[in-house]
């Protein structure tokens, strides 16, 4: 494994989840082993890579000895997997087993991607302590920049390392200039406008990237996933290891190593 990612927001609808649906897929574009590991209770990230639509078999299923770990592994767009939790990141404490489960996963991704309820909570700081890197999802709003911030703090004193932000629904002459929002976050990895094919991707549980991989939110997206993907290559191979490394042991501590 080479990269664990959380993506994270200040709050919910944020526009959250539907980067983190376009950003797996295009990664797997891009000949990357993806998987998503889902912690939104609506299962949106699963409904639309996996083209799930009723409520399926979860870690939780596993853990309980119902079914195998491949039963709960979904395989979607572009070779994407996605595992549905079906419980807390808290509650992963607690399962025997979970070091299985993530030895697997870690051996089989290039990138892990956490995608869990927007706002600042337990769960979120469980996430960043478990993630690499993380990609922090605003809008151009003065209340979004401030809960974005509080996210970005603790990141920080996690030292989970900020990739960059997405700034969602972007529009002319924002309440809060993007230069700004530079000062605060750092690079900007994606202007995703407002834009109804998004709205209509959905509504075909579709990411926008393959319902209107020409729309403007489409371009957006792979603009960020460009930018990640330079920051991914530019690393030699003793700095791939070390983040091998690194990703695997946050992995692991977080969930094994505290019991």
């Amino acid at each position: 494994m080479l990269e664990t990612i959380v993506v994270t927001s200040g709050g919910n609808m944020e526009g959250k989840t539907t980067f983190v649906m376009n950003l797996a897929v295009l990664l797997a574009q891009n000949e990357y082993e993806v998987t998503v590991i889902d912690f939104d209770p609506s299962m949106v990230a699963l409904n639309n890579i996996a083209q799930i639509e009723d409520i399926p078999l979860t870690l939780n299923n596993f853990f309980s000895g119902e079914v195998g770990l491949d039963d709960i592994i979904y395989s979607g767009l572009a070779r994407v997997k996605v595992i549905p939790a079906g419980m807390k990141l808290k509650d992963l404490r607690k399962r025997e087993r979970i070091k299985d489960v993530l030895e697997r996963i870690a051996d089989e991704s290039d990138i892990l991607i956490l995608d869990v309820p927007g706002g600042l909570d337990e769960e979120m700081i469980i996430a960043m302590s478990a993630s690499l890197s993380q990609i922090i999802v605003l809008q151009p709003k003065v209340a979004s920049i401030r809960n974005a911030i509080a996210v970005k703090m603790v990141g920080d004193k996690l030292n989970t390392e900020m990739m960059g932000v997405v700034v969602n629904k972007y529009y002319e002459n924002p309440e809060v200039e993007i230069d700004d929002i530079e000062k605060l976050f750092g690079e900007i990895l994606a202007l995703v406008p407002e834009d109804a094919s998004v709205k209509k991707a959905l509504s075909y549980s579709r990411p926008a990237v393959v319902a209107s991989p020409m729309s403007e939110a489409s371009n957006a997206f792979k603009e960020g996933v460009e930018k990640i993907l330079e920051k991914l290559s530019s690393f030699g191979e003793r700095e791939l290891d070390k983040r091998d490394l690194i990703s695997r042991k946050r992995l692991l501590g977080t969930f094994v190593g505290r019991g």
